[in-house]
């Protein structure tokens, strides 16, 4: 079973996790693919730089990435095992920035990786489809455009 998630409930979550944070951002990273759309609205609300970075990344990408910034961002859509924030946090290691966070919409309690700032934490296995993965629905344009 899944739980679907539309983006009333999105813009609610992220609401929660801005609350949240502790830091002033001058730089948010949305770890791709997926925090691409949750850094963009964080970053958005901050009015602050955004950009992109992989956990594939190396540890010199991250560092020019960062490069200028003293208070840096991570945002993911959800922290599900922990690998990914666990991932980041390792690379971040000895880097020259005096400020940074990690965090997601959604942390799971079963989560490895328990530090950082998350708008909600669930203690279930359900997997969430975000509305920005919905693939195969056909694009309603009549909702979006005047013929």
């Amino acid at each position: 079973m899944s739980i679907e998630l539309d983006w009333s409930e999105i813009e609610i979550f992220t609401d929660q996790l801005i609350d949240k944070i502790n830091i002033e951002p001058d730089l948010v990273l949305g770890i791709a693919k997926v925090g691409i759309i949750p850094g963009t609205l964080v970053s958005r609300h901050f009015g602050c730089n955004f950009d992109i970075i992989s956990i594939f990344d190396s540890k010199q990408m991250f560092f020019d990435k960062m490069i200028g910034h003293r208070h840096v961002l991570f945002v993911d859509d959800i922290n599900d095992s922990g690998d990914t924030m666990s991932t980041i946090v390792d690379a971040l290691k000895n880097l020259p920035v005096l400020d940074w966070g990690v965090a997601a919409l959604i942390r799971r309690k079963s989560s490895i990786y328990h530090y950082g700032t998350y708008g909600v934490i669930v203690d279930h296995d359900e997997w969430f489809n975000f509305p920005w993965e919905d693939y195969d629905k056909p694009l309603d344009m009549d909702k979006y455009v005047e013929l």
